[in-house]
């Protein structure tokens, strides 16, 4: 009993579940991220010109070598790339931006900790004056 006590307290306390949700989220959204490149970018880059490399290929000793199919994969990963980076990670830096610029514009007043804006002269909460630095 003792071996799947343990087992349970690891599950559910040594972050084994929020990794497990994680990965099983990252899946999912990966498919997301495919789809959207396969059936909306891909589209727009043939309108472009043929990028279609999969017929390339090399003969060498009797066994062929389709490079041509990696180039097609080589490419796939970077509209992916370039996707994820446009859609998800310019989007988080402005909002995380936007968030240090917000904490920036506030302080802690020192009589009762409550947030109030930089530029105040009292409290809002407590009504206890300060000295505004700069000013």
């Amino acid at each position: 009993m003792g071996l799947l006590r343990d087992f349970r307290h690891y599950l559910f306390t040594a972050r084994a579940l929020d990794l497990a949700i994680g990965v099983v989220i990252g899946v999912a959204f990966g498919t997301v991220i495919k789809s959207f490149v396969d059936n909306l970018v891909s589209p727009l880059m043939s309108v472009i010109g043929n990028f279609d490399f999969s017929e390339l290929s090399v003969t060498l000793r009797g066994g062929e070598f389709f490079y041509g199919r990696f180039i097609n994969d080589v490419i796939a990963f970077l509209l992916v790339a370039v996707t994820v980076f446009l859609a998800v990670v310019r989007p988080k830096r402005s909002y995380e931006a936007k968030l240090e610029e917000d904490a920036e514009s506030t302080v802690t007043c020192d009589a009762c900790l409550s947030t109030i804006p930089a530029a105040a002269r009292r409290c809002a909460f407590c009504r206890e004056e300060r000295t505004v630095v700069g000013v």
